[in-house]
């Protein structure tokens, strides 16, 4: 089922209550996107009085593999299927139809469209405000419950650390948002260091290879965090008090629910889609120009161009021409 639009909240001057109405959130993506997506959800939910479910069904096809993680976090969580709702009642609100203000609080109060019995949120809801302090306790005392017990030392090395400093490179699949120049992650560890001394650094990378090589060259060292779990390993970057997060939702998460004070985060976000100005936190300290461009500046026209155009696709002397063996 295909839900019609629905007309967006409305902010009132009186607290509604809703119940006849449940909002149901869509689930999709990772981990970082799941965890906006559940706080936006529970804040729309208490604003507006009413229920709350979420629908999980994206992830039947999800093109990466990625599953929902909501009863991973609130097991008690209640599961409704979109597809099986009164389409007269039931409406659907994208998220371009409901921008959230440009600057200042959120409303602490919504009023839902009338005569509905579902209101389906979709979208990623990417932004500071939407995270209460409430939620942000709860879902990290429901990130601690997933670590997993081989993971104990390493948490524990993390506590104990004088200056822990987290690490987020990412880079698998990521081209199209924009990569993180490794001169940003070179440069702010070195400013860390200056401020704070010797780092205790502890690294989270879809690409660990490439991580380590990076850091290696530039005389780093430092541990390579893997827990088994991509919630135990958000977790351990919890823990740490100063991070150096990459554009990208899940050392968003890290860094938030650690409560730190000292955020390193690049800007532009990305370069597709729309950004609120509103994502980081004021606090955040953002590095401007640390997101390259999607498109490479580098050009090979001339080494093309300096092709022989008489020598056609004839094959050099040092060539054997190919042949087919089943001729």
């Amino acid at each position: 089922m295909h839900a019609a639009a629905a007309p967006a909240p409305t902010a009132p001057a009186t607290a509604p209550v809703d119940a006849a109405c449940t909002l149901v959130q869509r689930l999709q993506g990772g981990l970082g996107n799941q965890l906006f997506q559940i706080a936006f959800a529970r804040k729309l939910a208490r604003a507006s009085g009413a229920a709350l479910a979420y629908d999980i069904d994206s992830f039947g096809h999800d093109a990466y593999g990625r599953v929902p993680l909501l009863h991973r976090l609130l097991p008690d969580a209640p599961v409704l299927r979109v597809a099986t709702l009164p389409p007269a009642t039931t409406r659907l609100l994208p998220e371009s139809a409901f921008p959230l203000p440009a600057r200042g609080p959120m409303p602490a109060r919504f009023a839902l469209p009338a005569g509905l019995t579902h209101l389906v949120l979709d979208g990623y809801w990417q932004d500071h405000r939407v995270v209460d302090a409430d939620d942000a306790a709860l879902l990290s005392a429901a990130l601690a419950a997933q670590l997993p017990a081989s993971a104990a030392p390493i948490a524990e090395r993390v506590r104990t650390a004088r200056c822990p400093v987290s690490l987020h490179v990412r880079r698998h699949d990521y081209k199209h948002h924009g990569l993180c120049a490794e001169a940003y992650y070179l440069d702010t560890l070195a400013w860390l260091q200056r401020r704070h001394g010797a780092l205790d650094l502890f690294v989270f990378s879809d690409e660990p290879n490439y991580t380590r090589h990076l850091l290696r060259s530039a005389g780093w060292t430092g541990q390579l965090v893997h827990s088994g779990s991509d919630v135990g390993d958000l977790h351990l970057m919890a823990l740490c008090r100063h991070h150096v997060i990459s554009n990208s939702s899940y050392s968003w998460w890290g860094a938030l629910l650690s409560g730190s004070d000292d955020v390193v985060c690049p800007a532009p976000w990305s370069f597709i889609g729309h950004v609120s100005p509103q994502l980081c936190p004021p606090h955040w300290r953002r590095v401007q120009g640390a997101v390259e461009q999607l498109v490479s500046t580098q050009r090979f026209t001339d080494q093309l161009e300096q092709h022989d155009p008489g020598r056609g696709d004839a094959p050099s002397p040092e060539e054997a021409p190919w042949t087919n063996a089943c001729a």
